[in-house]
């Protein structure tokens, strides 16, 4: 996920995703708080996974989510320092594997 987190596999418009990190700041910690506790049922990632493949929908899992929100802590840098604490906090809450590589990430 590490890899997936820096190469921005998951984020179709890099670009204009890290534009709009940058204009909305720190305004935007909190979304990003909320995507790294996001979680998916076993059957719905399955679900959409299957899905996807069918081409028949694009739909935004937890671990892309994740992905992202590390992203955003990213380009955020120290202005994010705020967001530590509850960073820390949801990293203990072991939501998912993902979750807690992306706030580790975001963390680093």
């Amino acid at each position: 996920m590490v890899d997936r987190i820096r190469s921005g596999l998951f984020i179709d418009n890099k670009e204009e995703v890290d534009d709009a990190i940058r204009h909305m700041g720190t305004n935007a910690i909190p979304t990003l708080l909320e995507m790294l506790r996001s979680k998916d049922t076993a059957v719905k990632a399955a679900a959409v996974k299957q899905a996807e493949r069918a081409n028949l929908i694009w739909v935004s899992l937890a671990e892309e989510r994740d992905a992202e929100a590390a992203r955003g802590f990213e380009i955020l840098g120290a202005s994010a320092k705020d967001a530590v604490p509850t960073l820390i906090e949801i990293y203990g809450e072991r939501i998912s594997p993902d979750s807690q590589l992306a706030t580790s990430f975001a963390l680093g």
